[in-house]
């Protein structure tokens, strides 16, 4: 809030602005999958989906899905052609799951990010090396992060799933809520 003063109202501008970047990496992520003007098309619904616009004023909701689609794409094109991006989408993936476990939601995206890179990569060796970059790039963050702050992802992990369980009881009593979210 000190960037944007006090002020909840300039601070909800602020989020949803920076919400609104998500169709950059979103843009450069689906344009390797289908033709341009389809992408276009595409981003033109996804800015007037209801949850898309209702979560970026009112959570920072928006926050996470800007950078969890910028780890998913610099995953993307590290694995696809840069050791460097590797290593920086591994930071990014793990500075996601500090702002949500339910992160671990995309997994389906980095398995088919995995296979294709793997189908296209004539050495396996390198894709092989990017993918440990990546994952060495998720442990120096939160190992960064233990060492600064004393934060554990895996106490912390533990300690919101006792104190949730008393009112979700398991997780696919939400389900319904998640799917109902993702068809918005």
């Amino acid at each position: 809030a000190q960037i944007f003063g006090y002020n909840l109202l300039a601070l909800s501008i602020g989020v949803g602005a920076f919400g609104g970047l998500t169709i950059v990496p979103l843009y450069f992520f689906a344009k390797n999958f289908l033709e341009d003007i389809d992408v276009k098309r595409g981003l033109q619904i996804f800015i007037f989906l209801p949850s898309v616009v209702m979560f970026s004023f009112t959570s920072m909701e928006a926050i996470l899905m800007f950078f969890s689609w910028v780890a998913i794409t610099a995953i993307f094109y590290g694995w696809k052609q840069s050791y460097a991006l590797a290593f920086f989408g591994g930071v990014l993936t793990g500075l996601c799951f500090k702002f949500n476990f339910l992160f671990a939601l995309t997994l389906p995206i980095y398995v088919f990010i995995f296979y294709r890179a793997w189908l296209l990569e004539t050495c396996k060796s390198r894709i092989i090396f990017k993918i440990i970059l990546s994952l060495v790039g998720f442990i120096i963050f939160f190992s960064l992060l233990h060492w600064l702050t004393g934060y554990s992802i895996i106490d912390n992990f533990f300690v919101a799933n006792s104190a949730n369980k008393e009112i979700v009881h398991s997780n696919f009593e939400s389900l319904e809520k998640y799917l109902i979210y993702f068809f918005m």
